[in-house]
């Protein structure tokens, strides 16, 4: 049995990941004659970036770029949310604070597009990172199998992040090896959120 908080913070969850992943495939669509998948990082949805040796760095917002921009920031806020919830349920010390870390990277990528190279960047790899760590930390929450799947989940985000460029190799694109990283962690995500909304309430048990 799980308290409310658990179930709450569970479909805030899973809301928040499908939202994003739905806005990222729709931003795609918006973006088709000037976005390829595999030949573009996740983030030029938002604002594409190039250097020319003439021009030097040249930035360009695409037409779904507020819609990028702001299904980020509203992650962002929803896993901050999320890490609250999950901390009155669980009193886990190194879960929420992990969650939480994640939305701070995810929310910084929305407010710092690639026209901010620096701070894009820092904010990625806090996403993607901690992101991945908060899956794997996962595994003492829920348990069970699906404890072992979001371990796997977690440990797939920080190995192809770190083999990037290996997968650019393989045929992936800069934008596949990209979206390597990405959908584990939005698949860990719904799922998880899923697990924790379809477990039944405990009117009875009171956390936090």
């Amino acid at each position: 049995m799980r308290s409310r908080y658990s179930v709450a913070g569970g479909g805030l969850l899973l809301v928040a990941a499908l939202g994003y992943f739905f806005s990222l495939q729709i931003s795609e669509f918006i973006d088709g004659a000037r976005y390829n998948v595999a030949d573009n990082f996740v983030s030029d949805l938002g604002t594409m970036c190039r250097t020319s040796p003439v021009l030097g760095r040249v930035c360009v917002e695409l037409p779904s770029h507020n819609l990028f921009d702001y299904s980020s920031v509203a992650l962002g806020i929803c896993l901050f949310a999320c890490s609250g919830l999950f901390y009155a349920a669980f009193r886990s010390k190194a879960f929420s604070p992990l969650v939480a870390l994640s939305g701070v990277g995810v929310l910084g990528v929305g407010v710092f597009t690639e026209a901010a190279p620096a701070e894009h960047t820092v904010f990625s790899l806090i996403a993607f990172l901690i992101g991945g760590l908060a899956a794997i930390a996962s595994y003492k929450i829920i348990g069970g199998f699906f404890g072992y799947f979001s371990v796997a989940m977690g440990a797939a985000t920080i190995l192809f992040l770190f083999l990037d460029s290996e997968l650019v190799g393989l045929g992936l694109g800069i934008g596949g090896a990209e979206r390597m990283v990405v959908y584990p962690e939005l698949i860990w995500a719904m799922c998880f959120g899923g697990a924790l909304l379809s477990q039944k309430h405990d009117p009875n048990t009171q956390q936090g």
